[in-house]
């Protein structure tokens, strides 16, 4: 019996170092995003094609568009150089989320529905829906001593309108938000491929009002001082718009990274200097 067990013993203290090596996994490391982005020295950035005052095409010196800077800034706190790809949105959305870029700028709303192909970053910018009335739209002011005039200030007072014919571009959030809330069903809602088409029509009586978002109209109505005689901006807020970074699903590091860079560029002031240039000056037109 006691040869028995010495022979036991014998065999698993000679097994041991079998059974070690056998739960010693080897560790292995994955290049991710981030990683790749320093060994390229470079970052590839999609930018949405123009939209004031995010992107601005051949812009004046030093006034490239909020995105266009905030690209910038991004690239100079990873120590890289920047490639940009200037796409439609649809297509900036398509190719952020297959990965052949490695983040999409263009003044994007978060939507739950977008996220289901890409990653979005904390929101680097809050806006609104927003919109541009025609005053001929207005509704008649009484003559009665005690008539309280309305004011129109966001979209919420569009109840107040009668019938509209709104505008809106194509494949946006605010397309999807006057499709689905119930204070726009009494509207005719008219879609359009892009903003400059939509802004001709409005010009041309052939819509009451063109709903963008309030950056957007802002700019707008501080480029063209003009129509402020024929239309009212509506940019109280109605809801909260979260404008964000959009990246390729699946890199936690590189997503954890974008947003403390958002943190910090919010932390030192230096986004809201960024947007000032633009929404707070007319310097850039």
């Amino acid at each position: 019996m006691r040869a028995f067990f010495t022979l036991t013993a014998v065999i698993f203290l000679l097994c041991l170092p079998a059974l070690a090596k056998e739960e010693k996994k080897p560790v292995i490391e994955v290049a991710g995003r981030l990683a790749a982005i320093f060994a390229k020295g470079k970052i590839r950035i999609a930018l949405q094609d123009e939209y004031r005052p995010f992107r601005i095409e051949n812009p004046k010196p030093g006034y490239p568009g909020i995105d266009v800077e905030l690209a910038e800034t991004l690239a100079k706190a990873l120590g890289v150089q920047v490639e940009y790809v200037y796409l439609p949105l649809d297509d900036l959305l398509r190719e952020t989320g297959k990965g052949t870029v490695d983040i999409g700028f263009g003044g994007i709303s978060a939507t739950l529905e977008r996220a289901r192909n890409v990653h979005f970053s904390d929101p680097y910018m809050t806006t609104t829906p927003a919109a541009l009335l025609s005053r001929d739209a207005l509704p008649p002011e009484s003559e009665s001593v005690n008539y309280t005039r309305r004011p129109f200030k966001s979209l919420a007072d569009l109840k107040y309108a009668g019938r509209l014919t709104i505008g809106v571009r194509a494949n946006t959030s605010n397309a999807a938000l006057l499709a689905s809330d119930e204070e726009f069903k009494k509207h005719t809602i008219k879609i359009f491929t892009d903003r400059t088409t939509a802004i001709a029509a409005l010009e041309k009586r052939e819509i009451d009002a063109l709903v963008a978002d309030d950056v957007y109209i802002r700019a707008l109505m501080m480029k063209r001082p003009e129509l402020s005689a024929r239309f009212l901006a509506l940019a109280d807020v109605y809801v909260e718009d979260h404008i964000c970074a959009v990246l390729p699903r699946g890199d936690a590091e590189f997503w954890n990274y974008v947003n403390f860079f958002i943190k910090d560029i919010k932390r030192t002031g230096r986004m809201q200097a960024i947007t000032r240039k633009y929404l707070e000056s007319s310097n850039w037109f």
